[in-house]
């Protein structure tokens, strides 16, 4: 049988509204912070100010207000353990020399108010000649991520941002963007070095830490430009979620340390913040204010203004690369990203008239669609989980100078693509590689090799020359099993006997599995040709039953977890059944996993 991953790429054509969905969809309740205006605040040129109307209202006596600062600290030579130093004493308004700061303040009367604070500040560098290699006037690359976002999530809870991005600043949207590993760490590790996570090594050997991993930001250091990276979730962050992170500070400018710190000052809402959003998601507030603010500002603001004032702080002195990551409101629900989208149309907006997308790349994309909630279950939702946002916004200027490559950008925006082509493209705008691009279509001769999005992406790329593996593959059509067939059971058999043997080893604490229903099976065509009858009996079309051998998607539930497991089978012959790739859970398993510390096992494991 001809492996899908080599037959040439059919993207899937789906309506975000339609009807098999629709029940998923709905509009989340507004966010509400505090109405209490913050009383320190960042001015456009990176001041903290006193809000003294605020301070006023507050009943403080501003001629009296003394205030001080604690700036956060890493305690050790790793990446989950902060501090805060002693109290400077400042006039305010005043440029604090920290990135990360308590600020404390009171007057005569002792009354008193505290903030926790991230911005951008100044960092002197040693100014030497660029290598050769580096082109002299290089371009800004600006990465802004959205965790769990499909391109078809952000179509329908994101519409301003999107038709602003796509519409009034001409940006690409690539809609056979496609994912090559199941969560975020194998989807960004190829855009950020090119690689599968199975090639690479951590160091020193041995370690969790990830500083000796080729990261894309160390290629930009070694070209003179100024580095940040921010996310937020310390928790389940891309290089922290049950691994160490970095030994070294990875850029010039690192927000988790705010967040660890945000974490320690705020220690109920660490805790409670997951239970908080789940009734959030249902509609139910527990307060006045939302468990995603922090005062009078949500909390995904904090990771938009610290990459705006990375921006105020460099853009016209040094080039610039910036990735941000936001994770809390998107991760484990579907709808709750829509109350940001007012938020990132307003960045974008600021971004475009405050000058800095003149120079500059911007990246506004995710590492994969959701993949817990119940909108996961259903066919559509299956395939968004593979199909991520990714837009693509080129300077204006660029795009004057070299019309082929936006003619190439135009067209690869409808192919298929894959974040190893995301970062051969990343390093085409480092190099300065823009005159090499043709017309000429590259088909790889069924050899993987990435592809710069510069480059004219042949319209007959299969998943196997993108790098994107098998059970990730959307180019294919799926045909619905009777779950009273055969082949059913057999698949549920042996999916329940796979998953049992990943914890067998640790029995003594993992609990034995047992099988409760099956979901769906569907098996898979490439190319549409498999023969397929009516049954009246049942929704859709139904295979013959004269060929149970191929390719076959099938989901189950087990006790006494109520996991949700979905696997990607090849029936080889009527005895033989491998599994492709790994087995999936796609519901939460929350802390079923507690008594076990490998990250591989989480899904698996049910503690006794």
């Amino acid at each position: 049988m001809k492996s899908d991953v080599d037959i040439k790429c059919q993207l899937p054509n789906i309506d975000p509204y339609d009807k098999a969905i629709i029940d998923y969809i709905f509009h989340p309740e507004p966010l509400h912070c505090s109405l209490k205006a913050d009383l320190t605040f960042f001015n456009k040129t990176g001041l903290l100010q006193l809000n003294e109307t605020a301070a006023k209202e507050a009943g403080f006596s501003i001629a009296t207000l003394n205030c001080s600062y604690q700036s956060v600290y890493r305690t050790h030579e790793d990446d989950d353990h902060v501090d805060f130093k002693k109290p400077v004493w400042i006039q305010l308004p005043a440029d604090v020399p920290e990135d990360f700061f308590l600020i404390i303040c009171h007057d005569i009367n002792r009354r008193s108010f505290t903030h926790l604070h991230a911005h951008v500040s100044k960092k002197t560098f040693q100014k030497i000649k660029r290598p050769s290699h580096c082109p002299q006037a290089p371009y800004n690359v600006l990465i802004f991520g959205i965790d769990s976002l499909s391109r078809l999530n952000a179509v329908r809870k994101l519409p301003k941002t999107y038709k602003y991005l796509t519409e009034t600043l001409g940006g690409f949207a690539f809609k056979g963007y496609t994912k090559v590993g199941e969560n975020t760490f194998p989807n960004l590790i190829p855009l950020l070095t090119g690689k599968y996570t199975y090639e690479l090594h951590k160091t020193p050997v041995g370690s969790n830490f990830f500083d000796g991993y080729p990261l894309l930001w160390k290629n930009f250091s070694k070209c003179q430009y100024v580095t940040m990276f921010s996310e937020d979730a310390p928790i389940i962050s891309l290089f922290n979620y049950l691994d160490k992170g970095f030994l070294k500070q990875p850029t010039d400018h690192y927000m988790r340390p705010f967040w660890l710190s945000f974490e320690a000052v705020h220690p109920v809402k660490n805790m409670l913040g997951p239970v908080w959003l789940a009734l959030e998601n249902k509609k139910v507030r527990l307060g006045k204010v939302s468990n995603l603010c922090h005062g009078g500002s949500p909390k995904h603001m904090l990771v938009v203004n610290y990459f705006l004032s990375f921006l105020r702080r460099y853009y016209h002195q040094m080039p610039l690369f910036g990735l941000s990551w936001i994770t809390e409101i998107s991760h484990d629900y579907l709808n709750m990203i829509e109350i940001a989208d007012n938020d990132f149309l307003e960045f974008f907006k600021v971004l475009n008239s405050e000058g800095f997308l003149d120079n500059s790349f911007l990246f506004f994309i995710s590492d994969h669609g959701h993949r817990f909630d119940w909108f996961r279950r259903t066919l559509i939702g299956r395939i968004e989980d593979k199909m991520p946002l990714f837009i693509l916004k080129a300077p204006e200027k660029f795009k004057r100078k070299h019309p082929t490559i936006v003619s190439n950008l135009q067209q690869n925006s409808e192919y298929l693509t894959s974040p190893f082509d995301t970062h051969e493209t990343v390093k085409d705008i480092l190099y300065g590689n823009f005159k090499s691009h043709s017309k000429t279509s590259r088909s790889n001769n069924q050899i993987f090799q990435p592809i710069s999005l510069f480059e004219s992406i042949s319209k007959a790329r299969t998943c196997a020359q993108a790098g994107i593996p098998q059970q990730f593959c959307a180019c294919y059509k799926t045909t619905d099993i009777d779950p009273k067939e055969a082949i059913v059971s057999d698949l549920s058999k042996y999916m329940l006997k796979s998953v049992n043997s990943l914890t067998e080893k640790f029995r003594n604490v993992c609990a034995e599995l047992n099988f409760f229903s099956v979901l769906n099976v569907q098996k898979q065509s490439p190319s549409g040709s498999l023969k397929i009858k009516k049954n009246p009996k049942l929704l859709g079309f139904q295979l013959t039953y004269d060929d149970p051998l191929g390719l076959y998607i099938i989901s189950m539930k087990v006790t006494p977890s109520d996991a949700i497991f979905e696997a990607m089978v090849n029936v080889r012959t009527v005895n033989s059944m491998e599994i492709l790739g790994d087995i999936y859970r796609i519901n939460r398993y929350g802390n079923q996993s507690f008594c076990v510390n490998e990250k591989s096992l989480k899904p698996y494991c049910y503690c006794i």
